[in-house]
């Protein structure tokens, strides 16, 4: 709308003025008008794309989550590396590929399942995250999951979904049950 009103407003002033004034106000008014179009776009999300080489680990993100800290967890073939805007840092110091993960704002862990492993990461006294195997701990029989492809929080347990098994733990680390599929729970979240 108002580049209509700027293109009325050089036509009346071009039957007005001479034509070296006209080219004067036919420039200020394109000018005016080329500068309604270059506003910013507001509600656009910033954002910026890294890659493997800076945040060293593997390409393949399989999840994001993010800490009310605001820090980013990132779970990869290589494992968990977070983000605090300003550098990356790896939290395993072990091979452990992530596939899922949950933050539990009750107890303020971070439950997370993979190729070879599932638990949770916590804070030690000094700060730094420590992982608590669960996988670890299974009797050997139950030790073939697979793969946790899903971890979720429901009335106070904590599921595991592998594909051949649900394992079920209570906020105390209790092993409570493991549910065996028929067939499998690939499909399942």
């Amino acid at each position: 709308m108002p580049a209509f009103f700027a293109y009325k407003l050089f036509f009346y002033l071009c039957a007005k003025y001479s034509q070296f004034m006209r080219k004067i106000i036919y420039l200020f008014l394109l000018v005016l008008s080329l500068s309604s179009f270059s506003q910013p776009r507001y509600g656009l999300p910033a954002y910026k794309t890294f890659k493997p080489e800076e945040y060293k680990s593997h390409p393949q993100v399989f999840n994001l989550l993010q800490l009310p800290d605001g820090k980013i967890w990132l779970g990869t073939y290589q494992g968990i590396t977070s983000y605090d805007g300003e550098g990356f840092s790896r939290k395993n110091r072990e091979y452990l590929p992530v596939r899922a993960s949950f933050y539990d704002t009750a107890s303020h862990r971070i439950y997370i399942g993979g190729d070879i492993s599932f638990g949770y990461f916590y804070k030690d006294s000094i700060g730094r995250y420590e992982f608590n195997d669960f996988s670890k701990r299974l009797p050997e029989e139950y030790k073939n999951f697979v793969v946790v492809l899903g971890v979720e929080r429901k009335n106070d347990k904590i599921y595991f979904f592998a594909f051949n098994k649900i394992f079920v733990y209570d906020q105390s680390d209790s092993l409570i049950k493991i549910i065996p599929s028929k067939t499998s729970f690939r499909y399942s979240y």
